[in-house]
């Protein structure tokens, strides 16, 4: 059978949240006034994979152990909300439980009444660890998404009965998870939450990481957290991106009211179409 050629965007870490959402009000401004000139490029795509950098919802209960709790505004979803092309948000990252169980809760409840695949978390380690085979044309494309709670990244992990994220630490556990996606999918995706904030280049084991992953059968490695641009790299075929930095990352606000504002680098993405 002849493969069709289809076309996948990828971009990083989206939050469409902090200090911007009340700027534009009292500008009188859409929320979507920023991608004007970006989204006819996106749109040409048949795929599109974003980061949701933390929950579609804001409440009182949050995590009491981060000075920063990020949410994103749903307008996110009109932004990324074509008919025509398939939608995946990988929500393995260190802020998706900002607002705990409700907060993801009412996340995956959004998504799903807006046909927007998700991965990477779930009410239980099996949700979460699950990922996604989607149907593009002729072919089957499969999404895995992982992070993890070391110190620099700080992701709640799922368990059995307890909400959160896939984790990437065991090595193991994602080649079988690829091998498994790669019997039945003519693509596989892994999108990887990891590494150091700020830093230019990816630490030694992640590298190594993102290669054991394409010798498994991944085709796209999707790297972000770092909020900068990392390298792209091309091995065995496979495209490895180790960070693509922030699509659209605002100013925010710790819980003590003191104003964050990203590194001139924090400023910089890529948006790969292949």
């Amino acid at each position: 059978m002849n493969m069709e050629s289809i076309t996948i965007a990828f971009v990083g870490d989206v939050m469409i949240g902090g200090e911007f959402v009340p700027y534009a009000e009292r500008k009188g401004f859409d929320l979507l006034t920023p991608f004007k000139n970006i989204v006819p490029f996106i749109d040409g795509s048949d795929i599109l994979f974003i980061n949701l950098e933390g929950p579609l919802y804001e409440g009182q209960d949050r995590r009491r152990d981060k000075t920063t709790v990020l949410s994103s505004n749903s307008a996110v979803i009109s932004l990324f909300k074509k008919e025509t092309s398939i939608r995946v948000f990988n929500l393995a990252n260190n802020h998706i439980m900002d607002y705990l169980d409700q907060g993801l809760e009412q996340t995956l409840k959004i998504l799903s009444e807006n046909g927007i695949h998700h991965i990477g978390a779930g009410r239980n380690i099996a949700e979460a660890d699950r990922g996604i085979i989607v149907k593009c044309k002729n072919q089957h494309v499969a999404f895995l998404g992982y992070t993890s709670n070391e110190p620099f990244v700080g992701a709640i992990i799922a368990s059995e009965k307890e909400a959160g994220c896939a984790s990437f630490l065991n090595k193991d556990k994602i080649v079988l998870d690829i091998k498994r996606k790669k019997q039945n999918a003519d693509i596989v995706c892994v999108s990887l939450h990891w590494g150091r904030e700020h830093y230019q280049f990816p630490d030694y084991e992640l590298v190594k990481l993102a290669r054991d992953c394409v010798d498994a059968g991944a085709d796209y490695i999707i790297g972000h957290h770092p909020h900068m641009i990392q390298g792209i790299e091309e091995y065995n075929g496979s495209i490895i991106m180790y960070s693509l930095g922030n699509f659209f990352f605002p100013p925010t606000k710790s819980i003590y009211g003191r104003s964050q504002y990203q590194k001139a680098s924090g400023k910089e993405f890529v948006v790969v179409k292949s």
